[in-house]
């Protein structure tokens, strides 16, 4: 069962996972947002400006109206002084005299109800170009309000794939650690057993033996007929094992348990670039990224010997017995790694190292 420690990691590593694989979505809503926010303001913008130059005009328009009228007025009267002689001539009882006054009184009366009618319209005018800004800002009110609750359940949606996705990257995390762990139980217990065999059909000493047998196979062709690897190949897979050892150092400094080393190790990491706000800790969701850190490709490593005695050489500072009769076996030679061997005394180095973490642990607590 993996220990709380190891939990927090997987969901911190999810979590990061998760940030780079869903920033870009959560970033483009955020802008949605800020586009829709920004088109309400022009909306109530240009609709303040739009009554605001209305009214302006209709205002404008009055004296001018007032004007049109009152030269027709004074067109009228001047018509009424060119016929004024003309219908004093006729006598009182003349028709002609009788509808030159009725038409004159009617067209005057037309005159003023025109007059009256133009100056309401541009009095309504005002009163709908007053009223304009308050309308526009309404509509866009609704507008803004029906975009950001589309942008909200996008948003929910979004953050629920995030979740399911980080539940599920940690039950695959917990699920390949555990069978990287079985499998790491069953190598040693394989080293056990052919740890106690070895003590029981020998009684050299083991560091002797070592060299000399090593001697002995590079004379004689490698041991019980294995045919050694090139120099070349001793040469790489030394590196890949030296890199694999200091990555698991790091781990361990870091607090990681082997078991969780193994499911980092032979999963990889492809390049990262992670954003950190000013106090060097990845972002958050709404925040902006004052750096941003470009994390190296680790490669995956294969669960075989190579990555056991890399764990035991950055684990134990040497590669027990198991591992080391497995790599010889198929050509590699220790010293050609460069590599070391099992001392006499490591297990009782070990039970000491044991013990001495099982009192500081108690300490602590």
């Amino acid at each position: 069962m993996a220990s709380p420690q190891e939990q927090q990691q997987w969901i911190s590593q999810a979590g990061l996972n998760a940030l780079l694989r869903y920033a870009p979505q959560k970033a483009g809503l955020a802008e949605l947002q800020k586009a829709a926010q920004d088109r309400f303001r022009e909306s109530v913008q240009a609709g303040q400006s739009e009554g605001v130059l209305a009214q302006q005009a209709a205002r404008q328009a009055v004296p001018a109206t007032q004007a049109i009228f009152s030269s027709a007025r004074q067109s009228g009267e001047r018509g009424r002084d060119l016929v004024a002689p003309i219908l004093s001539a006729l006598s009182a009882n003349s028709p002609f005299k009788a509808a030159a006054a009725n038409e004159s009184a009617a067209g005057a009366e037309r005159l003023g109800q025109s007059e009256s009618h133009a100056l309401s319209d541009l009095q309504q005018r005002q009163v709908a170009a007053a009223e304009l800004p308050a309308y526009t800002q309404s509509a866009a009110n609704a507008t803004l309000l029906k975009e950001l609750q589309k942008l909200a359940s996008k948003g929910s949606l979004l953050e629920a794939s995030e979740g399911a996705d980080k539940s599920a990257e940690v039950g695959k995390m917990r699920t390949e650690a555990n069978r990287l762990a079985q499998q790491e139980r069953s190598s040693e217990r394989t080293a056990a057993t052919s740890t106690a065999n070895n003590q029981r059909s020998t009684s050299t000493s083991r560091t002797n033996s070592q060299e000399t047998n090593a001697t002995r196979r590079e004379a004689a062709g490698g041991k019980g007929g294995v045919k050694p690897i090139s120099a070349t190949e001793q040469v790489k897979t030394g590196a890949y094992i030296a890199a694999a050892r200091d990555l698991a150092k790091a781990g361990l400094e870091a607090g990681e348990g082997r078991g969780e080393l193994v499911a980092r190790l032979t999963k990889g990491r492809s390049a990262q670039s992670i954003g950190v706000n000013a106090a060097g800790q990845p972002i958050k969701e709404g925040e902006k990224a004052v750096q941003h850190h470009k994390l190296p490709a680790i490669p995956a490593y294969a669960p075989d010997a190579r990555l056991s005695a890399a764990l035991d050489e950055a684990e134990y500072g040497y590669v027990r017995p198991h591992f080391q009769h497995v790599l010889e076996q198929q050509g590699y030679s220790l010293k050609q790694l460069g590599l070391t061997p099992e001392p006499p005394n490591a297990q009782q180095l070990r039970q000491q190292q044991s013990e001495a973490q099982g009192i500081g642990k108690r300490r602590n607590g």
